[in-house]
């Protein structure tokens, strides 16, 4: 009786020795594997149950080594790994699921009689390269000494949809904003759209990737950039399986002025960028203000009485000039209330009642934190209700969490109003 194991050398046992062996009786759950030489080798036998004569068989009494095992059992059929869209353009490998011990066989059909097959062997994968247009069908034998399986599947190989090509708009030769706006049309490709790459070259210097990658549905985007220096791009888009057409580039680089003009409101230092210098503000009197430098903090004051129903709005005027607006209360340190835009081409809103008689103080920070140029205004306005319109309004005193970073998506909702600031006086 031998246990499960190997044995390479049926004369080192003591009851049976090579050549010996008349009968072989499995026990419950193993299989026997006879081999007409030592070590294993020459052929090789599976006695799955019990053989009281082995004169008649295979390998049968020239026996010299022996494996008992656990029962085995055909291979599993193989997990197939087909190409999900494949084109007449790809270079194709199947590849299906190997089990250690097990030998496999390909078989593929196609359209026109095609077919082709690879012979057994080890590994689980096939380079069959481009194929034309057509269904085509895989069949993957798997085999071991206990027996064989089989499985299919089809795949469909289609011709190419057209790569998206494109022309980028043009851009100023000189802008006074930091906000560099860029805009594409899609001549060709649109269905074939998954999203667009951008890159940036500044001050004529290497290409470099911008991490904002614009939705297929998108045509337009906003590059923060700083001032005094030169920006040039170009921009291609990206299938759904990661192919890119060729990269439209601007034909001029834009130039951003190295300076900015402060808005009339700043006065000297620290100006309305601190609370000391807060630029008084009328209720029902519009304010235009810039971002201007880099960074820029706006502060208005106005004088409010109690029962008052107000209206707090910011306003974009060019692009991208959102702002965020916090009210304090009288003593310029408790926050009585925040609104925040959707976006940095949004207003941005909240309703308030004026507690008691009193000064009080509004902070205003852009939503995109590296925006500055002379020509970046927003309007800020305090409005009583009862002048307010009655259509209906989304309010709030809520801040709005911002996304961090020179990425902005540019809204087509630009506001292009003139500015007609006024430095008014208190009543």
């Amino acid at each position: 009786m031998l246990d499960k194991g190997d044995y390479n050398d049926l004369d080192s046992l003591a009851n049976v020795h090579n050549g010996e062996v008349r009968s072989v009786l499995p026990g419950s759950g193993v299989s026997v594997l006879l081999y007409d030489q030592t070590d294993f080798g020459g052929t090789e036998e599976l006695l799955q149950n019990g053989d009281g004569d082995l004169s008649d068989n295979l390998v049968g009494a020239n026996a010299r080594s022996v494996k008992v095992v656990d029962f085995l059992t055909p291979p599993a059929a193989p997990m197939l790994s087909l190409p999900g869209s494949a084109t007449t353009e790809d270079s194709l490998t199947l590849s299906w699921s190997q089990q250690d011990g097990v030998e496999t066989r390909a078989s593929l059909s196609g359209p026109s009689d095609f077919a082709q097959t690879l012979d057994w062997q080890n590994g689980g994968s096939w380079e069959v390269g481009m194929l034309a247009a057509g269904e085509y069908t895989l069949t993957i034998e798997a085999r071991n000494i206990a027996g064989n399986t089989q499985i299919s599947q089809s795949f469909t190989v289609s011709e190419p949809k057209p790569l998206p090509a494109l022309t980028l708009d043009a851009l100023p030769e000189t802008t006074t904003s930091t906000l560099i706006p860029l805009s594409w049309t899609v001549t060709s490709g649109a269905d074939n759209l998954d999203h667009f790459e951008i890159q940036v070259s500044t001050d004529g210097g290497d290409w470099v990737d911008w991490a904002t990658q614009p939705a297929g549905e998108d045509r337009s985007a906003g590059y923060s950039g700083e001032l005094g220096h030169s920006y040039a791009f170009r921009v291609r888009g990206v299938t759904p399986t990661g192919k890119t057409g060729e990269y439209a580039q601007s034909t001029t680089a834009t130039v951003v002025s190295a300076g900015c003009q402060e808005d009339e409101y700043e006065g000297t230092t620290p100006g309305d960028d601190d609370i000391s210098g807060a630029a008084p503000l009328e209720i029902g009197t519009a304010q235009q203000h810039n971002w201007c430098p880099a960074g820029d903090v706006d502060w208005v004051a106005f004088q409010a009485t109690a029962g008052q129903n107000l209206r707090l709005t910011t306003s974009p005027v060019d692009s991208g000039t959102g702002a965020i607006e916090m009210l304090y209360d009288s003593d310029g340190v408790t926050l009585l209330g925040s609104a925040s835009p959707a976006d940095d081409a949004s207003e941005a809103s909240m309703d308030w009642t004026v507690p008691a008689d009193g000064v009080y103080y509004v902070r205003y920070t852009p939503v995109n934190g590296q925006i500055a140029g002379s020509t970046t205004y927003y309007q800020a306005l305090v409005q009583a209700q009862s002048s307010l319109p009655t259509s209906p309004l989304v309010c709030g005193g809520i801040v709005i969490p911002l996304a961090a970073g020179g990425a902005y998506l540019v809204s087509s909702k630009l506001l292009n109003r003139k500015k007609t600031a006024k430095r008014p006086g208190w009543k």
